[in-house]
């Protein structure tokens, strides 16, 4: 990654946002006035071809260039593998060609928020996952503590201490799986505020100066589904 200017203060940066972790193109952009502005668009295809062009003309609506940005953010996921991608391709190449660096984030730290609950507690943020498992990743401090990993849904799968707060869509029936009290949080993730959570917590990221000259990685925590075909390949006759 290129070397980056300094980090600003909060509310002097100018940051472009996005995120293709589901079946939408999210998109907002953090001005220097304050001003936050956000789209959002149902999209089960062709993200790849409208990613940019819906940036561009973000920008161009707000009277920016790509010259006026001080920072990237880009959701990395956990969510559907071809989408990741997308944002987070995105996100190298445009980073590296304007100089500026990215702010990753993850859609534990999205529902978890950018105001989380009882900061100095422990949390286990916990999204759906396939066949009805669960993606969860330990906060102490609301900060992530260790990898992210999968739950499958039988007894003792993490130790927690007491009143650990178990926050997502299913966590009453996480919390069930402990014989200790634990605090359930049911929470999910909305879609359509996808991009204002995006941008307040990578601003967050910007004035606290948590930048990294790593480029963003996609969050896959598991391998995907698919699986190479068995059958034989065709031979080539020269």
């Amino acid at each position: 990654m290129p070397s980056h200017r300094p980090p600003s203060p909060a509310n002097t940066c100018n940051i472009l946002g996005f995120d293709t972790s589901g079946p939408y193109c999210a998109i907002g952009l953090h001005q220097t006035s304050g001003d936050v502005t956000t789209r959002f668009e149902q999209m089960p295809k062709g993200q790849a071809e409208n990613l940019v062009p819906m940036l561009e003309e973000l920008l161009a609506d707000q009277g920016l260039t790509w010259s006026d940005l001080d920072a990237l953010a880009v959701g990395i996921g956990p969510g559907n593998f071809t989408g990741i991608r997308i944002s987070v391709s995105a996100a190298r190449g445009l980073a590296l060609g304007l100089g500026i660096p990215v702010l990753p984030v993850t859609n534990f730290e999205s529902l978890l928020g950018p105001d989380p609950l009882a900061e100095s507690q422990t949390q286990l943020v916990c999204l759906p996952a396939p066949r009805g498992a669960s993606y969860a990743q330990l906060f102490e401090n609301a900060q992530p503590s260790g990898q992210a990993f999968v739950i499958s849904h039988a007894p003792a799968i993490i130790k927690l201490p007491p009143d650990t707060q178990v926050i997502g869509p299913n966590a009453p029936e996480i919390a069930a799986l402990y014989e200790h009290r634990v605090i359930p949080i049911e929470r999910k993730l909305v879609p359509e505020h996808t991009p204002t959570m995006l941008l307040q917590i990578a601003v967050n990221k910007w004035a606290t100066g948590a930048l990294s000259d790593d480029r963003p990685a996609p969050l896959y925590i598991k391998p995907p589904d698919a699986a190479p075909s068995r059958d034989t390949p065709p031979q080539t006759i020269l």
